[in-house]
């Protein structure tokens, strides 16, 4: 009786776990896009961080203020050649996680 209640305690915690070993891991390739949500700490850094390391081909950052320039930003942009520079995109209304949701889907449509 007691090896019963704990196997109903054990195992339905583990099961999410033993079906996550049949996803597969990220891509090798680089992703299309970066997207950024602003609002935290280190956000915008650290995706400017992984879109310079190849991670994406463009950087999208997503409610960083209407009028926003990359390099208000990310000072480090001023320094990029123009040709990077035009695969920053700053978008500045979205103010919640859903608008965000929206704006990188509409986003992504524009591009295909």
């Amino acid at each position: 009786m007691g090896l019963l209640a704990l196997s109903i305690l054990v195992v339905p915690p583990v099961v999410p776990h033993l079906l996550a070993f049949r996803i597969p891991g990220p891509s090798s390739r680089p992703a299309d896009v970066v997207f950024v949500l602003s609002g935290g700490e280190g956000r915008i850094t650290g995706g400017y961080k992984a879109w310079v390391s190849g991670a994406g081909k463009d950087l999208c950052i997503l409610g960083a203020g209407r009028n926003v320039k990359p390099a208000r930003l990310l000072p480090s942009a001023a320094s990029l050649p123009p040709q990077a520079l035009a695969r920053i995109h700053v978008e500045g209304w979205s103010e919640n996680t859903l608008e965000n949701a929206f704006s990188a889907k509409s986003f992504v449509a524009v591009r295909g």
